[in-house]
């Protein structure tokens, strides 16, 4: 009996003893897998890593302590922490800013002003009609060197992005937009339809007409439709017997001197309320006059966008001046003209109209000659100058330009110099011409065909 007890008793402590010694197996378990660094862990950059992207020995410590294990098994935990770090040191790399490539913005490109385009750095075959090398600037002056105003600001390109950076986009500072009412910029023109009623005399129209008319600055005109053929024509130049049914009054809403002024307006639109109650006509505007207002000003800035000028100079090589004599017997000797306006000019007759090709001007501040005491003129200088917008092949002017300088300065002992080259070489006469014609064809995408009656009008 007492043996069976204490075989009962000796079973219950073995059993109690396997089962705390498992439990403390188990534990010892634990935590060795919580001192053991998991991938995720390794994955990412941690305090304990020094500069170089490498973990310290701290870590390769914990995990040898973990389950202490020896021979190859120790060797297979180095082997995976090894790999976990250049797992860790590839998902955190960072490349050298050296390596980073410059953010250059994209130019969109905006057809309003035909000048959004994308900007390489200028090459030497680069001259654009802006360009003050070429001679270009304000019709008033030749061949004036760059104003701090007229250059481009230090800052259009980006340093970082080294000289073959692109430019920044800049938003145009002139609307070429047509205003509302009008379809293009190349109408020039406002007019009002008077219609209805009896037809009427010439006389009749004309007696009110250039009454109220008197003391507008731009250009006008009044037609009719002529009875009983129905064609229409210039009142003023219908003879005394012509009869007409409805009339159009036309207005230019800008020219030379500018766009039209308000109180231009005022006294047209005066002067369609006289006409039309002395015919007994009713009126209709083509648009608005604030619209019209809106156009004029639009017109203007095309103006004066395209209207530059290109020159070619002629210096003394023997003396420091030209003599007056000289200079009006070779202008001569080259089919040259002097006008009343103080120049030498070159003509040529296009549609029954006189159009001047290109002019020769003095070398002075006001650039006008003393036409009828040239035997007591001396000068520094002489300057041949032509207008792209007004002459129907400007690229082909210009050159008949070059070849009339060349043979000026050969008759009077001078040199020909284009402003900005120290030699007049044909490679630069090239390059000139290249930029004149591309004046010409971006003048002619805005509706304005250069030489055309609309841009001898406005220019």
């Amino acid at each position: 009996m007492n043996l069976q007890v204490a075989l009962i008793a000796l079973g219950i402590i073995l059993i109690a003893a396997i089962y705390l010694l498992s439990r403390w197996q188990e534990g010892r378990r634990s935590n060795g897998r919580l001192n053991k660094p998991s991938r995720t862990e390794s994955a990412e950059p941690s305090l304990d890593d020094d500069a170089s992207g490498t973990r310290a020995p701290a870590a390769m410590e914990s995990v040898e302590e973990g389950e202490g294990l020896a021979g190859s098994g120790r060797q297979d935990s180095v082997r995976e922490v090894s790999m976990e770090r250049e797992r860790a040191e590839s998902a955190v790399d960072v490349p050298d800013a050296g390596d980073a490539e410059p953010v250059v913005f994209q130019d969109p490109g905006d057809p309003s002003d035909g000048y959004a385009r994308q900007h390489d750095a200028p090459g030497e075959d680069d001259h654009r009609a802006t360009d003050p090398d070429l001679g270009t600037g304000d019709a008033g002056g030749f061949g004036e060197e760059e104003s701090e105003d007229d250059a481009a600001p230090e800052d259009s390109v980006d340093p970082e992005q080294g000289s073959g950076a692109q430019r920044r986009f800049q938003e145009p500072d002139m609307d070429l937009q047509p205003a509302p009412g009008f379809e293009k910029l190349s109408q020039i023109d406002y007019y009002v339809k008077l219609s209805g009623g009896r037809d009427v005399s010439r006389d009749s129209v004309l007696a009110v007409y250039r009454e109220a008319a008197a003391g507008i600055s731009k250009e006008h005109s009044v037609y009719g439709l002529r009875l009983p053929d129905k064609i229409w024509s210039d009142v003023e130049h219908e003879p005394e017997e012509a009869r007409f049914g409805d009339l159009v009054m036309t207005l230019q809403l800008a020219d030379s001197n500018g766009p039209i002024l308000p109180e231009d307006m005022t006294r047209f639109s005066s002067l369609v309320v006289k006409l039309s109650e002395s015919t007994g006509r009713g009126f209709s505007f083509m648009a608005p006059m604030e619209s019209a207002q809106q156009q004029a000003i639009a017109i203007d800035n095309l103006r004066r966008r395209f209207d530059s000028i290109f020159v070619i100079n002629i210096r003394p090589v023997e003396e420091d001046f030209f003599d007056g004599a000289a200079v009006d017997r070779c202008a001569s000797q080259i089919g040259l003209i002097p006008d009343d306006s103080g120049f030498y000019a070159r003509y040529k007759p296009v549609d029954k109209q006189k159009v001047c090709l290109y002019s020769l001007a003095n070398m002075t501040d006001t650039g006008r000659f003393d036409i009828k005491n040239m035997r007591g003129t001396r000068t520094r200088g002489v300057t041949f100058f032509t207008r792209p917008a007004v002459n129907c092949l400007p690229g082909a002017v210009f050159s008949e330009m070059v070849d009339a300088a060349k043979a000026f300065a050969s008759r009077i002992k001078g040199e020909a110099i284009a402003p900005g080259y120290d030699v007049l070489s044909n490679d630069n006469i090239e390059a000139i011409r290249r930029s004149i014609e591309h004046v010409a064809s971006e003048m002619e995408s805005y509706g304005i065909v250069p030489g055309s009656q609309e841009a001898i009008r406005l220019f």
